[in-house]
């Protein structure tokens, strides 16, 4: 009778602890936080009214609340950005959280507006090798180079050129501002969005269609402005070295 005592008193014992690591990693799992923005206490909102940087406070909410994450507004650098000055679509009880329900949608400050408007967005998939180990951010200058197989008549060839110089990288991931890729870069980012012109963005587009490895960003010197003529680079102008 012991013997059968000291087995189930094991197995509870074991079931205990298992119990036990379950509960202490649910309560883990939900202290993981987000911070979202929120009206101080002592601020009320009328229709009309605009939000200032001294209306808001961040309050860290349990990460499990996925459905709290559509409909509220994230504090990070961009949202705060996008909100200051705002005006709000109703009224706004003292201590809220911010909605995106709660402002009326202003073309002007949309991503769009930042490009120029001879310009266009476009977007290219990238790695941490080819984005510079992750040193691309919102506002880097590169050059994009491409690796290309050519078959003529009698042989195929392949070489790699640069397409475009000098262009402005408006995004990572979506990230728009340093402060947002700061929390990007430390998970990496498989996409970098560029300003180019219409014709430009056409050579892009083709270029990734035919690119054998996709295309390499190279990091420039924010100073530096200049566009050269390049050849492009093939084993007969590695050998020649």
């Amino acid at each position: 009778m012991s013997k059968w005592l000291l087995i189930v008193g094991t197995v509870l014992g074991l079931a205990s602890v298992l119990l036990a690591n379950y509960i202490i990693n649910d309560v883990r799992s939900g202290q993981v936080s987000e911070p979202f923005l929120r009206l101080n206490p002592d601020i009320t909102l009328s229709k009309g009214d605009k939000i200032s940087a001294e209306h808001l406070r961040t309050e860290r909410l349990p990460k499990s609340l996925n459905d709290l994450r559509h409909i509220s507004m994230p504090d990070t650098e961009d949202t705060r950005q996008w909100i200051v000055g705002r005006a709000v679509t109703q009224d706004v009880p003292a201590g809220s959280f911010l909605l995106y329900k709660y402002f009326r949608d202003e073309p002007g400050k949309r991503f769009a507006a930042r490009i120029k408007k001879d310009q266009r967005a476009v977007t290219i998939p990238v790695t941490s090798a080819t984005a510079v180990a992750y040193f691309v951010e919102p506002g880097s200058k590169v050059d994009i180079l491409g690796t290309f197989e050519f078959t003529g008549q009698a042989e195929q060839t392949a070489f790699t050129r640069t397409i475009l110089q000098n262009i402005k990288v408006l995004a990572v991931a979506q990230a728009t501002s340093r402060g947002n890729y700061l929390g990007v870069v430390e998970r990496g980012f498989n996409t970098v969005t560029v300003e180019v012109s219409p014709q430009n963005a056409e050579k892009l587009v083709f270029a990734l269609s035919q690119s054998t490895s996709g295309l390499t960003l190279v990091l420039r010197n924010i100073e530096d402005q200049q566009t050269t003529a390049l050849p492009s680079a093939n084993w007969e102008t590695i050998r020649a070295q």
